[in-house]
C-alpha cells in the first residue's frame, strides 16, 4: 500500500516515553504526517503542552481520548476531540467537553439526571448509551439527542416507546441501534418512520411485535433503510 494512503497513528504510550518539550515539538509537525492521535489518559501528555496539543487536535482527522484524567478536563475546552470514552467518575465533567463529536458512555449505569451534562453538546454526532439500564425517555429528552447521526440504545432495559417519540422527525439521524430493549413495542416504528434520512435500523432480540411491524413498514415507509433483526434462532438482513 502507498505510504500516502496509510493512516499513521500516534498513541499516548509512544508520547509518554518522551520528554514534555519533545512532545510539543512533535505536535507541531502532525498536520501532514498523522491522521490519528490517541491521547489516552492524557495526564503527562497535557502537562506543559496544552497549546501544541490544541493545535494538533484541530488539524488531525481523528483524535481519541480514553477515560480522561482530571487534568484533561481543565483544558478540554480548547481541544477538538473526535471520540471520547468516559468513566462514571468524571461524568459530571462532560459539560466542559462540548466540542466532542463521538461519545462512548456505554455501561456506565447513567441516570436521566446525568444526561443533563449533554445539553450543550451541539457538535455531537455519535452517542453510545448501550447498557445503561436506568436511562428512560426523560434522559433522551435531556441529552440533546435530536441532532445525532448515530444513536446506540442497545440493552437499555428501561427505554420505552416514548424515548423514540422524542426523536421523531429528526433529519440528521442515519443509524439507530435498538437491540435487546425489551420494553419497546411496535409503536416505536410509528416514530422511527418519520426520520426521513435513516439508513440503518438494528433490532436484534427485540419483541416480536416490534420486528413484525418493522418488516411490514419497511417497503412503504423505510425503503432505503437496512433493517437487521433476529430472534433467538433466526437472523435476517433486509
Amino acid at each position: 500500500m502507498n505510504d500516502k494512503r496509510k493512516k499513521r497513528k500516534l498513541t499516548d504510550k509512544s508520547l509518554n516515553d518522551l520528554p514534555p518539550d519533545t512532545i510539543g515539538v512533535i505536535m507541531r509537525f502532525m498536520k501532514t504526517s498523522h491522521e490519528i492521535l490517541n491521547l489516552g489518559r492524557t495526564s503527562k501528555i497535557l502537562k506543559g503542552n496544552t497549546e501544541s496539543i490544541s493545535w494538533a487536535t484541530k488539524h488531525i482527522r481523528f483524535t481519541v481520548i480514553n477515560h480522561p484524567t482530571k487534568e484533561f478536563f481543565s483544558r478540554a475546552y480548547i481541544l477538538n476531540i473526535t471520540l471520547m470514552s468516559m468513566s462514571k467518575l468524571n461524568i459530571d465533567k462532560l459539560q466542559y467537553c462540548t466540542q466532542v463529536k463521538k461519545l462512548n458512555l456505554s455501561f456506565l449505569d447513567l441516570t436521566d439526571d446525568e444526561m443533563d451534562n449533554l445539553k450543550r453538546h451541539k457538535n455531537l454526532e455519535l452517542l453510545n448509551l448501550r447498557g445503561n439500564d436506568k436511562i428512560t425517555h426523560i434522559g433522551i429528552k435531556r441529552g440533546n439527542c435530536k441532532k445525532l447521526n448515530i444513536l446506540k440504545l442497545e440493552t437499555c432495559n428501561s427505554m420505552t416507546d416514548d424515548g423514540l417519540k422524542c426523536l421523531r422527525g429528526t433529519t440528521s439521524l442515519e443509524e439507530l441501534y435498538l437491540s435487546d430493549c425489551p420494553k419497546l413495542s411496535g409503536r416505536t416504528i410509528e416514530y422511527v418512520k418519520e426520520n426521513v434520512n435513516l439508513k440503518k435500523l438494528k433490532l436484534i432480540l427485540c419483541s416480536d411485535n416490534l420486528i413484525e411491524k418493522a418488516k411490514k413498514y419497511k417497503l412503504k415507509y423505510l425503503p432505503n433503510v437496512k433493517l437487521e433483526w433476529y430472534r433467538a434462532c433466526i437472523k435476517k438482513n433486509i
